[in-house]
């Protein structure tokens, strides 16, 4: 009988990913593929509003919209619409904007090293 309780502890104490394998070995016996992934938990970038964006460009970084979309590889247009409110940056570049906020003068040296 304690044997049998233990068992059910050990059970209920596997990891995800050794129930991600369970499952994987199970779908093979139906003649599934083999596979096991384990991906961590990533959070999405946080959307931006115009005015976060201009904020970023201007009291963040002190740049002009020509310089900021140097710096990120666009276009001053696409710069213009993202902080008027017609466009809203796409995840990639929130993910970036996410990166900057974290240190702007860091980012600033890294891209403007050089620049005339």
């Amino acid at each position: 009988m304690a044997t049998t309780a233990k068992k059910k502890t050990a059970t209920a104490k596997s990891s995800g990913f050794g129930q991600a394998v369970l499952a994987s070995l199970r779908g093979w016996e139906r003649g599934e593929p083999l596979t096991v992934r384990q991906a961590p938990d990533i959070p999405r970038p946080r959307a931006r509003r115009g005015s976060q964006v201009k904020h970023l460009r201007t009291i963040t970084l002190g740049v002009s919209q020509a310089v900021f979309a140097r710096l990120l590889g666009v276009s001053p247009k696409l710069v213009e619409a993202w902080e008027s409110g017609r466009n809203v940056p796409a995840g990639p570049v929130c993910r970036l904007f996410e990166l900057i906020e974290r240190d702007p003068r860091a980012f600033l040296r890294r891209y403007t090293k050089g620049a005339a």
